[in-house]
């Protein structure tokens, strides 16, 4: 028997006044920690399975904290419904049209109050269950997988881009998000995923990867495949370390034999 363990961080960093990220393990949405292992013939997993994501509120816009709670709250009362897709293209079409029900609730609860005009958030997150694993993704946060001892960022980062190609996601501005004013039509990218025993797979907003190298990530990540809790405490360690600048959100997910 297998086993499918989750480990998420989350953290305000060193700048910030109050954390804007949010992560969403399983229909639990927090702003701090949660640890999760699933038998993978277990009824969780074979009958609804598995959804994880982390929402980064927008930065400079009013209500960043209350967009990412909303946005993973609202995805979370969406997912119960994917327990009746069994295969992938159905999981594909539901999200992408839960995600455009969550968007539109964002939306609306910006316009219904004057404090919370053009709030928004990112959405980068995993559902997985033993047929397929899918993920989505809207914004700057990211989605990469641990295959041996090289990673592999899966999610396109939404940014503008210059003659150049993409800029950075640092540059703090993004070309899609969930909510964010009623002229914005997230562009949400939807892919699969295949998580191999011994694999591992990441989610985290930029206040991770805008302070911590991508090798140093993967070697935190190699390090700690025996022990995801410490691997997420180690990684948002690395980036208060190196300024905490913005807050600090990771989910990392490991299936073994």
């Amino acid at each position: 028997m297998s086993w499918l363990h989750i480990s998420a961080r989350s953290d305000r960093g060193h700048v910030r006044e109050k954390n804007e990220d949010a992560v969403l393990i399983n229909g639990v949405v927090e702003r701090e920690a949660v640890d999760v292992s699933l038998p993978s013939d277990g009824f969780q997993f074979v009958q609804h399975g598995v959804i994880c994501a982390v929402s980064d509120g927008m930065g400079g816009h009013a209500g960043g904290d209350v967009a990412s709670h909303l946005v993973l709250r609202s995805l979370a009362a969406e997912s119960f419904t994917l327990s009746g897709c069994s295969e992938y293209e159905q999981a594909e079409t539901f999200l992408r049209a839960a995600i455009e029900r969550v968007h539109r609730i964002v939306v609306e609860r910006g316009e219904a109050d004057s404090g919370l005009v053009g709030m928004g958030a990112t959405l980068t997150g995993l559902y997985l269950r033993p047929e397929y694993g899918i993920f989505f993704h809207a914004g700057d946060s990211r989605l990469y997988h641990l295959r041996g001892d090289f990673l592999m960022q899966l999610s396109t980062d939404h940014v503008p881009e210059d003659g150049d190609g993409p800029r950075a996601a640092r540059s703090g501005v993004i070309t899609s998000s969930i909510g964010g004013g009623s002229e914005i039509s997230p562009d949400v990218q939807i892919g699969e995923v295949c998580v191999q025993p011994g694999e591992m797979l990441l989610i985290c907003s930029d206040g991770l990867t805008d302070m911590v190298e991508v090798g140093r990530v993967e070697e935190i990540l190699a390090e700690g495949r025996d022990d995801l809790w410490a691997a997420a405490d180690e990684l948002v360690a690395e980036a208060k370390e190196a300024g905490g600048n913005d807050n600090i959100s990771v989910i990392v997910v490991r299936m073994d034999e």
